[in-house]
C-alpha cells in the first residue's frame, strides 16, 4: 500500500475535501467518542483522528462530507497519509478494515468516487 508522509507545516498550506468520517465509542470516556475523518488533497488521502467527551454528532459530520476545508482545520489531526494514486475504493477498504476491530461506523461522501 503506497504511503505518503506530509508534514503538518505543508498540510497547513493546503486545502482538502472531506471524503469520509467515522466514529466509535471512546475507550476511556463513557459518553465520549473517537473519530476518524479522511481528507483528500491534490496529492494525498489524509487520515485524521480526533476525540471528544460527548456523543459524536453524526448530523454535523454528515454536513461536512464533501466540504472543502483549509489545512488549518485538518492538519492538526493528521496521523497518516496515503498516496492519491491509491484509488478511492482501495483507500476506503484500507481505512474501514484498519478500524473494524474498534467498532467504528463510517460514512463516505458519494461524490468522492467520481471526483478525482
Amino acid at each position: 500500500m503506497p504511503s505518503e508522509h506530509r508534514g503538518t507545516t505543508e498540510l497547513l498550506k493546503q486545502t482538502g475535501r472531506v471524503v469520509g468520517c467515522g466514529a466509535a465509542p471512546h475507550p476511556l470516556h463513557d459518553e465520549g467518542f473517537v473519530s476518524v475523518f479522511v481528507v483528500r488533497t491534490t496529492q494525498t488521502w489524509v487520515i485524521c483522528l480526533s476525540e471528544g467527551k460527548k456523543a459524536y454528532d453524526w448530523a454535523e459530520a454528515r454536513k461536512g462530507l464533501g466540504a472543502e476545508i483549509p489545512g488549518t482545520q485538518f492538519a492538526p489531526f493528521a496521523r497518516r497519509g496515503l498516496a492519491r494514486k491509491l484509488p478511492f475504493a482501495e483507500m476506503h477498504r484500507v481505512v474501514e478494515e484498519s478500524f473494524a476491530s474498534q467498532d467504528f461506523t463510517f460514512e463516505w461522501w458519494k461524490g468522492a468516487v467520481d471526483d478525482g
